[in-house]
């Protein structure tokens, strides 16, 4: 595979996983023990995590077309990384802080999000600063690896919270909670 099937198929897991996770929370039951803000906490990160994903990937291809020597290509697509995680990293933060005292929030789980977070920050960093020379492919697809680690986690999260199994539904009240 080349570096554009790479990137494309990259692109399609990322809004894949945005796509299928805002399906269950429409169709979805929750958990007692969870907030419904910390899975509509959950759902917006992953809804920004995979399309930001999606979108850095999108933008690799685009500056692969445009052509230009290797190390521009990715520099200017770390730059633009750069942009999507300080956004996304900026953004978590500010909902960390909504979520911290409600059920079902997972501190363990928050603390590994911002390091993932973080790597991929750092990995974007060292594209836009020229230090990654021919490896700038290879660390740019790393970042965005990472940013998919992220949207799976959060879908994994979201959808647990959300579903739920036939004993946990009482009949009486017609399938509510």
């Amino acid at each position: 595979m080349d570096e554009t099937d790479i990137l494309l198929t990259v692109a399609e897991i990322g809004v894949a996983l945005a796509g299928f996770a805002s399906l269950a929370a429409i169709l979805g039951r929750r958990y007692k023990d969870t907030d419904p803000l910390v899975n509509a906490i959950r759902l917006r990160g992953l809804l920004d995590a995979g399309l930001s994903t999606m979108l850095l990937a999108l933008i690799g291809v685009l500056m692969l077309q445009i052509g230009g020597s290797s190390l521009w290509v990715w520099r200017a697509a770390g730059i633009a990384g750069l942009i999507f995680v300080s956004t996304i990293g900026t953004a978590a933060f500010r909902r960390e802080k909504l979520r911290r005292h409600l059920p079902g929030f997972r501190k363990h789980v928050s603390k590994i999000m911002f390091f993932l977070v973080a790597s991929a920050f750092a990995g974007f960093a060292v594209i836009s600063a020229g230090f990654a020379g021919d490896y700038g492919f290879q660390i740019f697809l790393g970042a965005l690896c990472l940013l998919l680690i992220i949207c799976c986690t959060m879908f994994v999260l979201v959808i647990a919270s959300l579903m739920s199994s036939a004993q946990d539904v009482d009949i009486e009240s017609g399938g509510q909670r």
